[in-house]
């Protein structure tokens, strides 16, 4: 009870806070001004949400007080009727005693005895009253329980963080909300050229995690370190997996001779195209260096890498993360404080695709009819291309006025493209592998 109330005072404390800071903001000009009432309007809802919330706790607190109270009362009631009934008991089988032969009590030992029949009835009647109000009383407590359970699961399970019960800078995002898309975009790599998702994934949340850049170390370099250390799997040309094994030198040798063959597709120092949410972005490919890479490796399996790996891979950059199930409010919540997160999707199935504005955008997902020589159509829109699993980051998504997640917005190396995606969609794409999650917010403000 005290750790709830305290989370919850907490918060509210917190969004007061936020409030007063909303308050003293000057707005730059109308849009502006129409960012910070909103954001005061949804700090408002919040509080409302947990002064609602708390009040549940009161009544709850209040009921279990009521409860107890009529438990001593109950047990004082049940304790005066025994006391007067045993009194009564003694009395009655005390004269019966005495007058067993002449059976005439006196004036003042029948007075005595009408007395403590009376004292008797009143206290039977009030221990009556006193275990029907505790009844009542439990009655009430069971019912507020069942109500501040669901509050105490929502505190504890909303998301598994101890910031949980804690509000998102909302003034801060009506600033930085725009910076926040252009840090994504910043560090997206583009394309992938391997079979690399995962490892490109775990580049954005390690660039977003920290200032640093691993763009200045090229793909190829930061994909042949996940192939040494084991955390990505190697195939040669003819699709057969070189498993890692440290103890078998021939085999170890293949596999470092294979991982040093590979030459580097797009480097750091090579101009990137500057594709906004919804278009191509990244680097252009070395022709070369993919036909070599091709000749000696199966390019499209080499590089895969499950989620446990893809945390190893993360963690050995020092970024920290945790699985969580994808729940849409485990996402919602992840999103609203800052943190990045990598899925496991079905390409069949991660579509339809849209911009910035809206408007559809081709991805996985056919957008229009195709056809063939004969003039049949060969694919209609929302067809797929292909299938099979890939890793994709999410970052950010796009909220309502209520503050409901409606999009995420994908970073997808597969296609070389930052989209956004409904949510609803976007969950059914996924598989059932867990959540990788960073345990801190991605750094916003870089210098």
């Amino acid at each position: 009870m005290e750790d709830s109330y305290g989370r919850l005072n907490s918060r509210l404390q917190k969004i007061n806070e936020k409030i007063a800071e909303v308050d003293r903001i000057v707005p730059v000009d109308d849009l502006h001004r129409e960012a910070i009432k909103e954001a005061r309007k949804t700090l408002v809802d919040r509080k409302n949400e947990v002064l609602a919330d708390k009040k549940i706790g009161d009544d709850f607190l209040t009921a279990y007080r009521e409860a107890e109270q009529a438990k001593l009362n109950a047990k004082w009631a049940e304790d005066a009727f025994n006391k007067a009934n045993d009194y009564h008991e003694k009395l009655k089988k005390w004269l019966i005693q005495k007058y067993a032969v002449s059976k005439n009590p006196t004036d003042e030992e029948r007075a005595a005895y009408a007395k403590s029949w009376e004292a008797r009835e009143d206290a039977a009647k009030i221990n009556n009253q006193r275990q029907e109000d505790l009844k009542k009383s439990l009655d009430k407590k069971k019912g507020s329980l069942q109500k501040y359970n669901v509050v105490t699961r929502k505190i504890k399970y909303t998301f598994p963080a101890d910031n949980d019960i804690t509000d998102e800078c909302i003034p801060c995002k009506a600033v930085e909300r725009r910076r926040k898309l252009e840090r994504i975009m910043a560090v997206f790599p583009g394309q992938q050229s391997f079979g690399n998702c995962g490892i490109q994934s775990s580049r954005q949340m390690i660039d977003l995690m920290s200032c640093n850049k691993t763009d200045e170390m090229d793909e190829t370099d930061f994909f042949k370190k996940a192939l040494r250390n084991g955390n990505a799997d190697l195939y040669d040309k003819s699709g057969k997996k070189i498993l890692q094994n440290v103890d078998d030198t021939a085999n170890e040798d293949t596999r470092n001779k294979l991982i040093n063959d590979i030459q580097p597709v797009r480097k750091s120092g090579d101009p990137v195209s500057s594709g906004g949410i919804g278009q191509s972005r990244g680097r252009k490919a070395d022709e070369e260096a993919v036909k070599h890479n091709n000749k000696i490796i199966n390019t499209n399996q080499t590089g895969s890498s499950k989620i446990p790996l893809i945390r190893k891979i993360i963690e050995e950059e020092k970024v920290f993360s945790t699985e969580y199930p994808h729940t849409r409010n485990n996402i919602e919540k992840g999103l609203k404080m800052n943190l990045v997160m990598i899925f496991a999707a079905d390409v069949s199935k991660l579509g339809p695709a849209e911009d910035e504005n809206g408007q559809p955008v081709e991805t996985w997902l056919y957008t229009d009819y195709g056809f063939g020589g004969n003039g049949k159509i060969i694919h209609k829109p929302g067809d797929a291309k292909q299938s099979g699993g890939h890793a994709v980051t999410v970052a950010d998504g796009k909220f309502d006025s209520s503050g409901n997640l409606t999009h995420v917005l994908v970073s997808d190396t597969g296609v070389g493209m930052i989209y956004y995606m409904k949510i609803e969609d976007f969950e059914s794409s996924l598989f059932n592998d867990p959540m990788v999650v960073s345990d801190e917010p991605m750094k916003v403000n870089c210098p």
